[in-house]
């Protein structure tokens, strides 16, 4: 199995948080996210009011690291691998042990 890059497979640079007019300091942080389909690479512009994490989490992905992320992965990914294991069979050799 391979990935491919979404169409537009620049950066992007989210434009929500540059609306942001705290006085902290914004930095540019760099996210690899996983779809079911594609990789795409996203650059968010983060201070401690609009952390990556709460970014990622609007987005519908979740954050692989509390800080400074810099992979995130897909819900829909998520909830396809809960249901696989939820529903993985008793031979499967990852059931409970003998």
């Amino acid at each position: 199995m391979s990935f491919q890059w979404g169409q537009d497979a620049g950066d992007k640079v989210d434009p929500a948080p540059s609306l942001c007019t705290c006085n902290e300091k914004h930095h540019v942080l760099r996210v690899v996210c996983v779809h079911m389909e594609y990789l795409e690479c996203v650059q968010l512009v983060i201070c401690k009011r609009n952390p990556a994490a709460a970014q990622l989490v609007h987005r519908g992905l979740f954050p692989c690291a509390p800080l400074s992320p810099t992979l995130a992965v897909n819900m829909d990914i998520l909830e396809f691998a809960l249901e696989l294991f939820v529903h993985m069979g008793p031979m499967s050799g990852h059931g409970r042990p003998p």
